[in-house]
C-alpha cells in the first residue's frame, strides 16, 4: 500500500476515534481534500531543483479553483504563484524563476481560524509523504528552497545591462528601506499619491522619499541597478528629475536609466482604488 492511501486510512481510523462534539466541527471531507493536495503534489514539488517554472504549472493544472500567476521582472527573471483550493487550505508554491530555472521558492499549505482543528493532520500528513523539514507559520506549514548559484547567475545577468552596484555605507535609519527597494523579493507598486481605499502613499514612494530627503544619491543609483521592478522605476522617475535640475550624472548611469526606462515589462501603479500595468516608458510620460 503506498504512503498516502496508507495515511489516509491511518486519518479515517483516528476521526473515529475522535469525540462526537469534536466530529461535528471537523468537516472530514473538506480535511481529505487538503490532504489530497499534500498526497498529489508535495513529493514532486520537493524535488526543486529537477522542475521548471512550466513543470510546476503541469503539476498545479487547470482544475476547479486552481490559479496562477506569472509576472515578468526583467533580465530572464519572473515572479510566480500556482495555488489549488483544499477544504480548509490553500496549497501553493510561490518564489522567483530565472530563465526557466527555480532560484527561489516557498510551498506551503496555509488555513485560516480552522488552523488549530486541523493542524495535527496536515502536519502528519506531510510527514509521512514528503521531507520532514518544514517550519509551522501562523495558519499553516511551510518550506523554503534557495538555489544560489540560480541567484548569482540572475544578478550578473542584470549587472551586465545595468552595470555594477557602488560599494555604500547606508546609515541605520535608511538600511530596511534601501533593502527593500533594491530586493528582488519585492515588487513596489508605483503612485505618485495616495492610494487604495485608506487613502496610503505607496511604501515604494515612502521609502524612496526618505532616500532623497537625505541626498544619497548613491543609494538611488544602487536601486536603479537593483532587483526590485518598481524599486527601479522610482529611482529612474527621481534621477530624471535631479537631471532636469541640472544634476550631472555618470555616463553609467545615464545608460542604465535608458536601459530601464526601454524595459518592457509590466509595473504595477496605482492612483486612488484603481491599480494597473504600465511600462516605465508611460509611467515616465505620465509623470511629466
Amino acid at each position: 500500500m503506498r504512503r498516502s492511501s496508507w495515511f489516509l486510512s491511518f486519518l479515517w481510523l483516528l476521526l473515529a476515534c475522535v469525540p462526537l462534539s469534536a466530529q461535528e466541527s471537523l468537516n472530514t471531507e473538506w480535511l481529505t481534500r487538503d490532504i489530497n493536495n499534500i498526497n498529489r503534489l508535495l513529493p514532486e514539488l520537493s524535488r526543486v531543483e529537477n522542475h521548471s517554472l512550466q513543470r510546476f504549472g503541469e503539476l498545479f493544472g487547470n482544475g476547479n479553483g486552481v490559479s496562477s500567476e506569472e509576472m515578468d521582472l526583467g533580465f530572464g527573471a519572473k515572479s510566480f504563484v500556482f495555488s489549488v483550493p483544499g477544504g480548509y487550505t490553500h496549497f501553493s508554491v510561490d518564489g522567483i524563476a530565472v530563465n526557466d530555472r527555480i532560484a527561489k521558492c516557498r510551498i506551503k499549505a496555509r488555513g485560516s481560524t480552522s488552523w488549530a482543528m486541523i493542524r495535527t493532520f496536515m502536519i502528519d500528513a506531510w510527514k509521512a509523504v514528503g521531507p520532514p523539514e518544514f517550519e509551522e507559520a501562523e495558519s499553516g506549514i511551510r518550506r523554503d528552497y534557495e538555489y544560489p548559484s540560480v541567484l548569482a547567475e540572475y544578478k550578473s545577468l542584470v549587472a551586465a545591462r545595468l552595470g555594477p552596484m557602488k560599494s555604500v555605507q547606508v546609515p541605520s535609519d535608511l538600511k530596511s528601506g534601501y533593502e527593500y527597494l533594491i530586493s528582488l523579493d519585492e515588487n513596489s507598486v508605483v503612485g505618485r499619491g495616495a492610494c487604495d481605499y485608506g487613502g496610503s502613499l505607496p511604501i515604494g514612494l515612502t521609502l524612496m522619499t526618505d532616500l532623497v530627503k537625505a541626498g544619497r544619491v548613491d543609494l538611488i543609483e544602487n536601486i536603479l541597478r537593483g532587483y526590485n521592478p518598481g524599486g527601479r522605476v522610482y529611482a529612474l522617475l527621481v534621477l530624471l528629475k535631479l537631471k532636469r535640475k541640472g544634476m550631472k550624472l555618470s555616463d553609467q548611469t545615464l545608460q542604465s536609466m535608458r536601459v530601464v526606462s526601454d524595459l518592457e515589462i509590466p509595473i504595477e501603479t496605482c492612483s486612488g482604488c484603481i491599480h494597473w500595468n504600465q511600462t516605465a516608458k508611460a509611467i515616465i510620460t505620465d509623470a511629466n
